[in-house]
């Protein structure tokens, strides 16, 4: 995952927030409540980091379907 990436929920994340059907850890439905469409992979897991959560995390929400990709944040440099 790029540190630089930006990810949402999908309407399956959203839907699981709602209706807690999977039956997420805690942990990772916290994890899931910091994907705001906004904030970068680098920015997540920096809070994710007080949940002792990695990357690893953000990777099985993603296969689970409940995160994708919504763009690349643009760089830092361009300007």
């Amino acid at each position: 995952m790029d540190p630089s990436e930006i990810y949402a929920k999908t309407d399956l994340g959203i839907a699981e927030l709602r209706e807690r059907k999977l039956n997420l850890p805690v942990t990772l439905r916290s994890l899931l409540i910091l994907i705001d469409g906004n904030r970068t992979v680098s920015e997540v897991l920096e809070k994710a980091r007080a949940l002792r959560l990695d990357e690893r995390a953000l990777t099985a929400l993603e296969r689970g379907g409940l995160i994708a990709k919504r763009f690349s944040a643009p760089s830092v440099a361009e300007g």
